[in-house]
């Protein structure tokens, strides 16, 4: 009498996702496994390694599907590199590779270097003469920076590059004393930062 044995040979296979860092909880990123039929008791115990990544298996009609679990920061981490595997009696088997890359989105304020700035300009300084160059930082990648003068109250003797930031002086002063508001946007309102109480004091001498 002889009986037929089915042998069942799983070789790993890999996957790479992309997903925005905005990506809510619990949402689906996508496929990672199918199973074979007849293999239903073998994959019942399927997980990923390490354990600690921010996602989690689903195992539904014969296919494993890839979800987050917590909630994605690119600043902190930019790509996880883990496994699927299984345990059968006993031992655990490499199912797949998965890669997973977080895509930046604009979420993050610019920020200057500082928040107050203190200067002493000469009254006789020329015009077209660069007081200083103002820095802001933001953790975004790609994101273009623009500054811009906001002070409102009459008019200005100075100016700002948009692209750079340096600061210059346009015309000769009156030997008074200024206060001027500047700001620093990343292009999106919702994400727009203002900068504000940051003053650029000029004193004459």
């Amino acid at each position: 009498m002889s009986s037929t044995c089915h042998v069942y040979i799983i070789l790993p296979c890999s996957f790479t996702f992309r997903v925005p860092e905005s990506i809510h909880t619990h949402s689906y990123i996508g496929s990672v496994l199918m199973v074979p039929s007849g293999m239903d008791d073998v994959f019942k115990a399927i997980h990923l390694s390490p354990q600690d990544v921010p996602f989690t298996l689903d195992l539904n009609n014969n296919t494993a599907s890839l979800y987050t679990l917590l909630p994605l920061d690119r600043e902190m981490r930019d790509s996880y590199h883990f496994h699927v595997m299984a345990t059968t009696s006993g031992v655990e088997r490499l199912l797949a590779n998965v890669t997973l890359d977080v895509l930046d989105v604009n979420d993050n304020r610019p920020c200057f270097s500082r928040s107050m700035y203190n200067i002493t300009v000469n009254a006789n300084s020329p015009a077209l003469t660069t007081l200083l160059a103002v820095r802001a930082t933001d953790f975004d990648t790609g994101s273009q920076l623009v500054y811009s003068i906001v002070t409102k109250s009459g008019a200005q003797p100075f100016a700002i590059d948009p692209m750079t930031g340096f600061f210059s002086l346009m015309h000769t002063l009156d030997r008074q004393s200024y206060a001027v508001e500047i700001q620093v946007s990343d292009g999106l309102f919702e994400d727009q930062a203002w900068i504000y109480n940051t003053f650029v004091h000029f004193r004459t001498v």
